[in-house]
């Protein structure tokens, strides 16, 4: 019965995966209105991306290959990606017809250069992202007193990490440099 369960998530993950590539590759080719050839290359290059992180995953956790590391790095960059850039269409998508009725937009111009502009707000919050990856992390210190502890725990203090995305592409050094 486990089994079936596995094959029953690996099934819907699979469809929402790949009907999120599919989406954001159908809002470019149709908006940026490209030619059967490049759709095709395109497409191509979505699928690849798609799974990059799919083997990517599937290596990490199965084998100490040297196509692992970079391969899941690549993956997990490009799921970072599309999640990014289906948000931004999403969002696109639910405010375009609000425009439309108010005759500000129509036809296949609004269309063009409404993928461009998802497009460029994808790049820079994806550029964004990879910017705050490779920097150190952000230590917020927040004092909270109240007189509601026992004595004995005066100077008590909590610490939380969050965010931190620990993988097998972090190394101990890593995390004993954040703890």
């Amino acid at each position: 019965m486990a089994k079936l369960y596995f094959l029953f998530f690996i099934l819907i993950f699979s469809s929402v995966y790949l009907g999120i590539h599919y989406y954001v590759y159908s809002r470019i080719a149709t908006g940026l209105v490209l030619s059967l050839v490049v759709a095709r290359y395109f497409r191509l290059f979505f699928l690849i991306a798609a799974f990059s992180f799919l083997l990517g995953e599937f290596l990490s956790r199965r084998t100490t290959s040297f196509l692992a590391t970079p391969l899941a790095e690549i993956g997990s960059t490009w799921l970072g990606i599309i999640s990014i850039a289906f948000t931004i269409f999403i969002i696109a998508d639910v405010f375009s017809p609000a425009l439309v009725c108010k005759g500000w937009v129509h036809g296949a111009s609004f269309r063009y250069y409404s993928v461009v502009f998802s497009l460029v707000i994808t790049f820079l919050a994806a550029a964004y992202s990879l910017y705050n990856v490779a920097r150190e992390p952000v230590i917020k210190e927040l004092k909270i007193r109240t007189g509601k502890l026992p004595q004995k725990l005066s100077g008590f203090v909590i610490i939380q990490l969050s965010d931190l995305h620990i993988n097998f592409l972090k190394s101990e050094k890593w995390l004993n440099k954040i703890v």
